[in-house]
């Protein structure tokens, strides 16, 4: 198993068990009138160690580091299995899945949480008791987690050392309101110690760590919510799992900015364009790598902004995901997923 110091496993513990609470009492307060979450489906979700997915059922299945996927903490928790195995314990009425280096968390068709994986909560789904019916996107980070609620509020939880969790609170069992965002937020997204919020304005705002400097060349680390510098409507945010971000314009443009590991043509940390895309409906990004969903159902990915090439395969896709070097897609043949520049491979659900 993977080395992990005490500290560490302080902050696991916080990722995966706030506002859990134990066990809940169905009749305490019902989430079955709650209306559909208004945020983008996302039907799979990965980090490096792990991947999960929803079935044609809608049954979620998880691989990849056991510890991460299932939250094993038997003496083979260290190892890697290549074969999806069902989550169970998890409503049936399902929404969205987004995971974090150490667990995952869906968000149900009634806007409520449950989270499993890593330590304490091993393998039994626990649902946030105090996001129950309230959630329109969940977006989850190293150690943290955020949603977008239903009045336009952005509440995090989890460890916010780097100032994550849009507070001066450094850690927190429940999710507390991000503060200092000017207007309603509509959409939401993470990196590996930072959140951004895209708000009815159009204008995006972003908080917790600068590493990649991701909230501006040269600005320290911030629990207070920083304006980007986007000079154009923005659309909508990518996701992320790095240093980098990526936002879609209202004519299908993008423009990034944040570092790419290891690259020798990184995105500036400034916000600038990405020439080679056009017609973008989603876009992600993970440490060395980024892609682009185009609106004619193929992708485009990029080491270069300058220079993106479209894969060969898989077409007609419809959803898009990253974790660090490796990405994934679903089209009406089922998920895809490839390293980098490689072929896609259709995972056997």
């Amino acid at each position: 198993m993977r080395g992990l110091g005490g500290g560490f496993l302080a902050l696991l513990v916080l990722l995966t068990l706030p506002a859990c609470g134990g066990d809940v009492d169905a009749e305490e307060v019902s989430d079955a009138n709650a209306p559909p979450p208004k945020g983008a489906r996302n039907t799979f979700t990965m980090t490096q160690d792990h991947r999960c997915a929803m079935r044609d059922s809608g049954q979620v299945a998880c691989w990849g580091w056991r510890y991460a996927a299932w939250g094993d903490t038997s003496e083979d928790s260290g190892k890697t299995d290549s074969t999806p195995r069902d989550i169970e314990g998890l409503p049936e009425d399902l929404h969205s899945l987004s995971a974090a280096i150490f667990g995952t968390c869906a968000l149900t068709q009634h806007g409520s949480v449950w989270c499993w994986g890593g330590p304490p909560m091993t393998a039994e789904p626990k649902e946030m008791r105090e996001l129950r019916g309230r959630v329109d996107q969940l977006s989850m980070g190293v150690l943290f987690g955020c949603a977008l609620v239903r009045n336009g509020d952005v509440e995090c939880w989890g460890s916010g050392s780097h100032g994550e969790l849009g507070t001066q609170t450094t850690s927190s069992f429940v999710a507390v309101r991000v503060g200092g965002l000017p207007a309603r937020a509509r959409e939401i997204a993470t990196g590996s110690r930072w959140a951004c919020a895209l708000l009815e304005t159009d204008e995006v705002y972003c908080w917790g760590s600068n590493e990649g400097q991701i909230l501006g060349a040269g600005a320290p680390d911030s629990a207070v919510p920083v304006k980007i510098p986007v000079e154009e409507p923005v659309s909508h945010l990518g996701r992320a799992t790095g240093t980098n971000l990526g936002v879609i314009l209202q004519d299908g443009t993008l423009r990034y900015w944040g570092e790419i590991y290891d690259s020798e043509t990184p995105f500036d940390t400034d916000v600038s364009p990405v020439p080679a895309i056009h017609g973008a409906v989603s876009t992600c990004s993970g440490g060395r790598l980024a892609c682009a969903l185009l609106d004619t159902g193929e992708v485009s990915c990029w080491h270069d902004p300058n220079d993106a090439y479209k894969r060969d395969e898989p077409k007609d896709v419809f959803e898009l995901s990253v974790g660090n070097t490796d990405f994934c897609a679903r089209n009406s043949e089922g998920l895809w997923c490839w390293y980098e520049m490689n072929a896609a491979k259709r995972i056997d659900l």
